[in-house]
């Protein structure tokens, strides 16, 4: 099906998402916080990229301001899936709106779900 990038900090969140997501028939590579996430992005090319915001070293909020000033990684979409409060929200959209929003704890079903909606609204490759 796709790639993805998940970018989670838990490791036990990130373990069972990379398992479950597997299960729904996608290719996960992990990374724990947004610098990890950068290095991971200098050789794959991901689908989508599953985003937390809440994270050490460098929160997602960097990682995504990083990510969309970079102009070969800035079409790449991105779900932010998260428990943060709204006003960290607040700081992603002043970037640039993601292409969609999970709230923590995130249901299974709705997550491959939001992931195949999201991969449908890509624009066709060049």
């Amino acid at each position: 099906m796709a790639t993805l990038l998940l970018i989670e900090d838990d490791v036990d969140s990130r373990r069972a998402l990379e398992v479950l997501l597997a299960k729904g028939g996608h290719t996960v590579v992990s990374a724990s916080d947004g610098r990890n996430a950068l290095k991971q992005l200098e050789s794959l090319r991901p689908d989508v990229i599953v985003l937390d915001l809440v994270m050490p070293l460098m929160s997602g909020i960097e990682f995504y301001a990083s990510l969309k000033h970079v102009p070969r990684w800035a079409s790449i979409p991105v779900i932010v899936c998260t428990a943060a409060p709204p006003q960290m929200v607040a700081m992603v959209n002043a970037v640039q709106p993601p292409n969609a929003y999970l709230q923590k704890p995130v249901d299974l079903r709705e997550m491959l779900d939001v992931i195949q909606d999201v991969l449908a609204r890509r624009p066709p490759p060049k």
